[in-house]
């Protein structure tokens, strides 16, 4: 049976706050429906979770699939509607209002729609919807903050794989600038970063889809074949010029990633 819940706050005319809770809700849609767009006078920043199923929020500014695990927001401005993709869908939602409402929303810097920001945290929404009704100004302005809790959350993924990438991209620049330096090597890498190894290792594979010594070995010996392709330089010379100045380890490491040895290689590139 399909429900939609939702409770608003009382009037209290000498709560002040430029951000408040306005209103939460749950919505379970058990057969297919559209809700055309539409919006209250003064408009409020809406922030929608998805719980199950999948249905489409239709903004202003387009229409966004939310999926389960999914958080979109919408401004002050904007009219909304809902329509379902699947049933039964379930999602849950709480507005803000007040002067700095939007500029609040966005000040967190997260795109309109998170995708895969994870299991809806139903337990703060409950805690929004059974302290909203309160007339009482201490539980209005605490519920202000199981909203941001609710806003950290929906970001917690989406800063954590922001990090993993600025840790990767600064790994992967590092090791294009200085490759050629035979001392290199991931602890050291690790050091200058301010990071430890594994933390390290996690993000870059996380990112790539390789440990960072995987890539290291690649950028040398990616230049070491360009080497062999268009030089006439040595084996020992190539190797030293990639940060491989051991001409054993260097040619067994080029075989494992290359399939042959450097000279046959050369011999190859050259017919």
């Amino acid at each position: 049976m399909s429900f939609q819940k939702a409770i608003g706050r009382p009037a209290l005319p000498y709560l002040s706050l430029p951000v408040y809770v306005r209103s939460a809700g749950h919505i379970l849609l058990e057969e297919a429906c559209e809700i055309p767009l539409g919006h209250r006078p003064g408009g409020f920043v809406q922030v929608f979770w998805g719980v199950a199923g999948e249905g489409d929020v239709m903004l202003d500014s387009g229409t966004f699939r939310l999926k389960p695990g999914d958080v979109l927001w919408k401004s002050c401005a904007e009219l909304h509607g809902y329509r379902t993709v699947t049933v039964p869908w379930e999602l849950q939602w709480f507005t803000l209002e007040g002067a700095l409402a939007d500029e609040f929303m966005r000040g967190y810097g997260y795109t309109r729609h998170l995708e895969g920001a994870g299991p809806c945290p139903k337990e703060f929404f409950e805690e929004l919807m059974s302290g909203i009704s309160e007339i009482d100004f201490f539980t209005q302005r605490q519920l202000l903050s199981t909203a941001t809790h609710i806003l950290a959350l929906a970001g917690r993924k989406l800063m954590a794989k922001d990090q993993a990438k600025t840790v990767a991209d600064r790994f992967a620049a590092l090791v294009q600038q200085r490759y050629r330096d035979p001392n290199l090597n991931i602890n050291l890498l690790a050091k200058e970063m301010r990071t430890h190894r594994s933390t390290l290792s996690r993000h870059f594979a996380e990112i790539m889809g390789l440990s960072p010594g995987e890539y290291l070995a690649h950028i040398r010996i990616q230049e070491a074949s360009a080497l062999l392709r268009d030089s006439d330089r040595s084996i020992l010379e190539i190797g030293t010029e990639v940060g491989l100045p051991d001409k054993s380890h260097f040619a067994k490491l080029f075989k494992r990633k290359m399939g042959l040895s450097p000279s046959a290689y050369r011999q190859m590139a050259g017919e």
